[in-house]
């Protein structure tokens, strides 16, 4: 007997009120082949309710004390998971169950991969809190989609492309789907590039089923800062950035039932990280050499495996090279493809002026977090000792500086005339001179900044401390 998400038998438990019904599971409840449970309704939450995502972890964290489990509200259920978590383990280990199908990407059932925290649909490796704890007691534990996969018999190949929603990217799944191939679009996300509305629409355009997957925290460490190959003209590790993430599209190739993987490539086109050598660099880092089919410049490159399997026909692939565009033009023109991005680049890394922040960040800051990292993007930067001062330019970047804070942040702002809000990032201890001189330097920026004396609230994110410094705004 199996233990089983109950909203995979169509038992209406979910976080809407609905189910995830599927008729082989039914199938199988109907032979008294499984056991049911829902952790978040056993864990004492109602039937609707708002939607939930771990914050800032995985489902070992939250049972670690070291994550939350935050619904949409903005509410903590952490305590609801666990305890569901908790009653679920009991009921397996009562019945002697050895296994479990649970519900895939959910915040207490998902297995390999959990919605990040931020309700945008992006994924991050881990499981959910009752996947975590059946695992950590011995329970082997399977996604619905994993088992499904596992029985049914596949009449057709699959591949997982890299898909950035670029026009390059777009063209090649439409090359492997006229051979009839089911092509997965998977969307690598770090505080540098990700996907936008305008990616997610693409995939939906071309029928493609779409994933947004979070790899900061090994990106960080193990790539940016560490690039094999060096970096290209600002702080980008083009090779080992492409390698990378083919290495991690490739590991999770046996969760989607994938059997090669898809790039949007084209030879020649990046003179530094798209030419054979730099190609060859990045499939040896990859470890998937041979299975990586770049659709555009195919029949320009040596065959790889799906071909010389017979699993895709060469003769159907392109041969476009060099950083012309008008190929590309006129096969968007025959694909029906209207919405495309300038082909300018979407990494910030690429970017002189957000590398020379991020490396100044780094200098300060040696394990940096993708949370903390969004704040690079916005504002004035002012470092001093052991600080860095950021300072709104217009309405929207204080918007965007406020929704970025961290816990140990402090806000500031002039109290009684308009002006930007200051968020003081510390890497240290702080001391009264240094708020002192951001609290100047606020003020030079609002219109306060020709009064003798200005008033400026210093203030915490996360609690009701505040305080009023009079200081003498900054000169120019």
């Amino acid at each position: 007997m199996l233990l089983v998400s109950a909203c995979l038998c169509g038992i209406n438990c979910k976080y809407n009120g609905g189910n995830n019904r599927h008729p082989l599971f039914v199938e199988l409840m109907q032979k008294g082949e499984l056991l049911l449970i829902c952790p978040e309704q056993l864990g004492g939450l109602p039937i609707p309710r708002s939607p939930s995502e771990i914050c800032k972890g995985t489902g070992e964290d939250v049972l670690n004390g070291n994550a939350r489990v935050i619904n949409k509200e903005g509410q903590d259920v952490s305590q609801e998971f666990i305890h569901g978590a908790e009653l679920s383990l009991e009921i397996a280990l009562r019945e002697g169950l050895k296994a479990a199908v649970l519900r895939d990407r959910s915040p207490s059932c998902g297995c390999g991969l959990v919605y990040d925290g931020t309700f945008s649909s992006t994924l991050r490796e881990g499981d959910g809190v009752t996947a975590a704890l059946l695992k950590k007691h011995g329970i082997d534990v399977i996604s619905d989609e994993e088992f499904l996969k596992q029985l049914k018999e596949r009449d057709k190949n699959e591949g997982d492309k890299l898909f950035s929603g670029g026009l390059d990217s777009q063209l090649a799944v439409c090359v492997i789907k006229e051979q009839n191939i089911d092509v997965i679009a998977i969307n690598f996300v770090t505080p540098f590039f990700g996907a936008s509305d305008r990616t997610r629409k693409a995939a939906q355009a071309l029928g493609v089923e779409f994933y947004n997957i979070d790899i900061s925290e090994e990106y960080i460490p193990g790539v940016l800062k560490n690039p094999v190959y060096g970096y290209g003209k600002n702080m980008n590790p083009c090779i080992d950035c492409h390698g990378f993430m083919l290495k991690k599209a490739g590991d999770m190739m046996p969760t989607f039932g994938a059997s090669f993987l898809i790039t949007g490539e084209v030879l020649g086109q990046r003179p530094m990280s798209q030419n054979k050598s730099s190609m060859n660099a990045v499939e040896k880092i990859s470890g998937y050499r041979g299975y990586i089919v770049r659709p555009l410049s195919g029949k320009l490159l040596p065959a790889t495996e799906p071909e010389l399997q017979g699993w895709i026909d060469r003769e159907m692939l392109l041969d476009l090279s060099g950083r012309g565009r008008g190929r590309q033009m006129e096969l968007a023109e025959q694909y029906g493809i209207t919405d495309y991005p300038s082909p300018a680049g979407g990494c910030l890394l690429t970017d002189a002026n957000y590398s020379g922040r991020l490396r100044q960040y780094l200098q300060v800051c040696g394990k940096p977090g993708r949370q903390e990292l969004e704040i690079l993007k916005y504002g004035r930067h002012f470092y001093r000792d052991n600080l860095l001062l950021v300072i709104g330019r217009n309405h929207s970047e204080n918007e965007r500086i406020q929704e970025n804070t961290l816990d140990s942040d402090t806000l500031l702002k002039v109290a009684d005339r308009p002006g930007p809000l200051g968020l003081i990032r510390p890497f240290g201890a702080m001391n009264t001179s240094n708020l002192e001189w951001a609290a100047s330097l606020v003020a030079r920026y609002s219109d306060a900044k020709t009064m003798n004396i200005a008033r400026v609230k210093v203030f915490s994110p996360v609690c009701d401390d505040e305080q009023i410094l009079n200081v003498v705004p900054a000169k120019d």
